[in-house]
């Protein structure tokens, strides 16, 4: 399913807006569930919002350019990115350690 192009005016109403909840029952109301799961979220807005976003939701449902996970490699969101992306051979190899030691972690965690 193709999904929508986020466009200036809502990208307006959720700068506004604030804190979004993930989820509201209310179908007028803005919610980050909606946004990553309806709209094609630009790479820019990503980065604009990358302090208010749901990382785990947007890592599920946006398809995102080895070379922008890569910017992202620095930060503790980046776990979140790997998981449910589909990385290459190269991406995976180059960063094998890293998401091992994270998996091995997030494994042990649940312990």
């Amino acid at each position: 399913m193709k999904k929508e192009t986020l466009n200036q005016g809502l990208i307006e109403r959720i700068r506004n807006e604030g804190g979004l909840p993930i989820i509201d029952s209310n179908p007028n109301n803005l919610n980050w569930l909606e946004i990553v799961s309806k709209y094609e979220l630009t790479e820019a807005f990503i980065r604009e919002f990358q302090n208010r976003i749901p990382w785990g939701l947007v890592s599920i449902h946006q398809s995102m350019s080895e070379s922008f996970i890569e910017e992202f490699q620095d930060k503790i969101i980046w776990t979140n990115l790997i998981k449910y992306q589909e990385l290459s051979e190269e991406i995976f190899s180059k960063f094998k350690d890293k998401i091992l030691d994270q998996y091995c972690f997030d494994e042990c965690c649940r312990i």
